[in-house]
């Protein structure tokens, strides 16, 4: 940085602290700064009693469109008041480029898993500082401050420079690497990503009317997150008390003669919103139907939410289950508004399906039923599979249903041979996912690797091509999370997270996970740029043999790596993962540009 940037930078850094009152606060406050690696998970134990004189420097790489994130942690020998930071412009080394403070966010990490309208920690703290927050919170002796660069596509490549001030404590040099690689936009990753939201959890947990205007703005920073990562699949419940805990229908039933009709304004809504933050997924499951209701176990009626707007207010109602006298005059009207109003917004109806069968699956008449009202709408399933023939064409097909969409337990083979270092399982026509079986990390390097790991193999003979099921903001309201009080089929399976997000003062907040996954996600694409060129023999040609090999060289290091690094996160730290990063991104640019843009 030159060194009338700099002045600059300072002098309107110290104006708004003292401005709030934190420069005059903190001036007497002694404190020393950190630098941890990334991968580190930052615990109180894993901080330094006496950090080292000299501050190391925060040291990102990131590709084109894509994000980096570094921390350098504060360090005091009493409670910190107050800790405020900034970040001021990168500047490219070789001059004319920048990257200004805008695209840089900063937060501070947090063990609280939750806090209230006022920022102060509310109920036990946790074990790790992964919950990030844009404001300190005063708690312990200890706070990590996050830089998360946002690289704009059109940045410039190169080495980029420039200061994090951190009051109390200093200043803290970055590094940017910036590559000629351009990652997609998330909605355009190609591992799939399946995140659990829970519009219930966050209006209970807050208080507020389900589907209010107050809900709606909380949900807000959930859909922001879902987009963060490019989430890929939604579940909305069509009928009550279904294993996501919901006690209300986002579409409500109003009366209509001597019967009821769906009223859609609500989903109207949650539609465009979520439409306009994640984008359109790859599933839109309509929860309907539970494994609970199998074979001769269905039941006669199904619990919706009524609403009467002539001053009636919201109550339960009771529909005929499929298939039931006069059940078509109510489920196919839903079934055909919902098709209408993703046509509506640009969503293939493709993406709709049905779901979600379990091992058990629906009666005969459950299966007439949907096969007369929605001939040509998918099931969704969450089941080990056992005996299934195997899909062909992109469809799974059982006892005559047809399924667009399959999850599985069975946790990825992480252990797969060395020299098997090709994902590949993107190729895979039919969609199928992993639930990460027992996936209940607050671990950095495994939310990093979690996309490759995903793909990279199966269990079986089961190839994936992303994870699903996975919490995102299941909190524990009423003395637990709701998913999983109705039905015990379908909860998120053996030990996977119910949250890894918290309840923040405006909805959900990031966390370390996300940046992690959200950068694991990046790596992941570079890999697949460079298989899909790599694995087509008349592209590959076109690469020369000195390519060919630094590629095969540098897929057989990340595979050793991946694995290694899931099996013992706290040795991530000492592995080449930087400059690993660095050269995949490179490579995926070098590829790209000799054998140009493969299709999927």
């Amino acid at each position: 940085m030159q060194c009338c940037d700099f002045a600059l930078f300072r002098l309107i850094l110290i104006t708004a602290l003292c401005a709030t009152g934190v420069a005059s606060g903190n001036t007497a406050q002694a404190a020393d700064l950190w630098t941890p690696d990334p991968m580190l998970k930052l615990t109180e134990d894993a901080v330094p009693g006496n950090p080292p004189g000299e501050v190391e420097p925060i040291e990102l790489v990131a590709p084109r469109n894509g994000v980096a994130s570094g921390a350098v942690v504060v360090v005091a020998g009493d409670r910190l008041e107050r800790v405020q930071a900034a970040a001021s412009a990168l500047r490219h080394e070789e001059g004319g480029a920048t990257i200004p403070p805008q695209r840089i966010e900063v937060r501070y990490a947090t063990r609280s898993q939750s806090v209230d309208q006022d920022y102060s920690p509310d109920g036990d703290p946790g074990d790790a500082f992964n919950h990030l927050l844009d404001r300190h919170v005063p708690d312990t002796r200890i706070q990590p401050v996050w830089f998360t660069v946002n690289v704009p596509a059109d940045a410039t490549a190169g080495t980029y420079r420039g200061t994090a001030r951190v009051q109390p404590g200093g200043t803290v040099p970055i590094k940017l690497t910036v590559t000629e690689w351009e990652s997609p936009d998330p909605i355009d990753f190609t591992p799939h990503v399946g995140l659990l939201h829970s519009p219930d959890t966050i209006a209970r947990h807050y208080g507020v009317d389900k589907w209010s205007r107050q809900h709606f703005a909380l949900l807000r920073p959930s859909l922001e997150l879902l987009a963060h990562v490019g989430n890929n699949t939604l579940y909305l419940p069509m009928v009550n008390k279904t294993h996501f805990g919901n006690n209300e229908t986002i579409v409500r039933w109003v009366p209509h003669g001597d019967g009821h009709r769906p009223d859609f304004t609500a989903l109207d809504h949650y539609l465009r919103l979520y439409d306009h933050y994640a984008g359109e997924p790859s599933v839109f499951c309509l929860y309907m139907w539970e494994n609970a209701w199998r074979d001769d176990r269905a039941p006669e009626t199904l619990e919706v939410t009524g609403f009467d707007p002539q001053g009636g207010g919201k109550a339960s109602i009771e529909l005929p289950y499929y298939g039931e006298e006069g059940s078509e005059d109510y489920w196919r009207p839903l079934i055909e508004g919902i098709k209408q109003r993703i046509e509506a917004i640009g969503w293939d109806t493709d993406v709709l399906m049905i779901g979600v069968v379990g091992d058990g699956m629906p009666n005969e008449q459950t299966r007439a039923f949907f096969d007369e009202v929605a001939p040509d709408v998918k099931w969704a399933s969450f089941t080990h599979a056992r005996g299934h023939a195997s899909p062909q064409g992109g469809v799974a097909e059982r006892e005559g249903l047809k399924f667009g969409y399959r999850v599985l337990p069975y946790a990825p083979r992480m252990d797969r041979p060395r020299d098997d270092r090709y994902l590949a399982n993107w190729r895979q026509d039919f969609l199928q996912a992993t639930s990460m079986r027992s996936f209940n990390s607050n671990e950095p390097v495994r939310f990093r690797y979690l996309p490759y790991g995903s793909i990279a193999g199966g269990t079986r003979g089961h190839n994936y091509r992303g994870f699903d099921r996975i919490g995102m903001d299941f909190w524990s309201v009423d003395g637990g999370a709701l998913i999983g009080n109705y039905h015990r089929w379908h909860n998120l399976y053996r030990g996977n997270h119910r949250a890894f997000t918290a309840p923040g003062p405006r909805g959900a907040m990031g966390s370390v996970l996300i940046e992690k996954l959200r950068e694991g996600l990046q790596e992941t694409e570079a890999q697949i740029a460079i298989e899909r060129v790599m694995l087509d023999d008349e592209l590959r040609d076109e690469l020369d043999s000195e390519l060919r090999e630094r590629i095969e060289s540098l897929l057989r290091e990340r595979s050793e790596m991946v694995n290694d690094a899931w099996d013992s996160p706290e040795n991530a730290p000492e592995t080449p993962w930087r400059e690993q990063t660095e050269k995949l991104f490179d490579l995926a640019s070098k590829v790209e540009q000799t054998a140009g843009s493969a299709s999927p």
